[in-house]
């Protein structure tokens, strides 16, 4: 009965992805691709070497104006690139190569989505141009995947961890709904390996991947600590604040900005994982002034 059910909402989803609106932007090098598809939702896919690696998957915000994705209409599209340097203030590079092409879709209802894809990797990321506060109640993001794929998992106990623990090997399958798994995390996909990042958190929480809904699918969601309400002193030391209630929304920020870029790095062999500059590269530029710091040394830097 189960797989006939799944069977039912794939069949739906299918055609319902048959009549819509098609977006494509590819990477620099033509190896990657984004597709966009506009029903009465949001879903995008990845395209590497020819091989969807992830299935179309939906994409939303819901916020205290309204719901971002639901029924779009698009108002304007536009593919720009970028091929510049940024220059480094830490790290292996002094210089790192910022080459990308840029979606950029405007939706009725003032928000924006800019997809960009890489030679190394996409990304993705919501801007809105709304008035006064804005509540974030849930973004939804979710990974579909055909197969049921090898991860490499640090999977914790609470939205607060120490991010301390053993790094696992498991299946999709193995991730079980109250898991809660902390970024990055590694899906070996066969001929490469994908890693689940996030970069320019400003004013919003990190999010967690988890599972949700039926375990005939491999889908991967993501997962947000609301709010904080009401918290105290606690830990060790008492170092800590302790949350010990939580309001209904995750992000109280305002009605006009740009949101957290969501993003996958496409590692053809495992060093590439270690070399990847996405997340540097998609965060924003410094705002403080740098020049008059110099090198120096220090001992126990944990504790300072």
């Amino acid at each position: 009965m189960k797989a006939t059910s799944a069977t039912v909402i794939f069949l739906i989803l299918t055609i319902s992805l048959l009549h819509s609106q098609n977006f494509r932007v590819s990477s620099p090098d033509g190896t990657i691709e984004i597709n966009v598809k506009l029903t009465d939702r949001i879903y995008y896919n990845l395209v590497v070497d020819g091989r969807e690696v992830m299935w179309y998957s939906p994409l939303s915000m819901t916020t205290s104006q309204g719901t971002l994705g639901d029924r779009p209409q698009v108002i304007g599209d536009k593919i720009t690139s970028a091929d510049d340097s940024i220059k480094t203030v830490w790290g292996s590079r002094r210089m790192v190569s910022n080459h990308y092409r840029q979606l950029e879709l405007d939706f009725q209802g003032g928000y924006r989505l800019l997809f960009r894809a890489f030679d190394d990797g996409i990304a993705y990321r919501f801007l809105t141009e709304l008035g006064g506060e804005l509540l974030v109640y849930d973004e939804e993001i979710e990974y579909r995947f055909w197969e049921n794929h090898k991860m490499i998992n640090h999977v914790v106990d609470s939205y607060t961890t120490s991010y301390e623990k053993t790094y696992s090997r498991q299946y999709i399958s193995d991730v079980g709904v109250d898991n809660l798994i902390s970024l990055p995390s590694i899906i070996d996909v066969g001929e490469f390996k994908l890693a689940v990042v996030e970069s320019d958190l400003y004013n919003y929480p990190g999010f967690y991947l988890t599972r949700k809904g039926s375990h005939n699918r491999y889908y991967l969601n993501g997962s947000f600590p609301k709010y904080p309400k009401k918290w105290e002193p606690g830990g060790h030391g008492l170092f800590n604040l302790i949350v010990e209630d939580r309001e209904p929304f995750i992000a109280k920020t305002v009605g006009k900005r740009a949101f957290p870029w969501r993003a996958l790095v496409v590692a053809r062999a495992d060093k590439d994982l270690v070399d990847s500059d996405l997340v540097y590269k998609l965060a924003r530029p410094a705002e403080i002034e740098t020049d008059w710091i110099q090198p120096g040394k220090v001992a126990w830097d944990w504790w300072n």
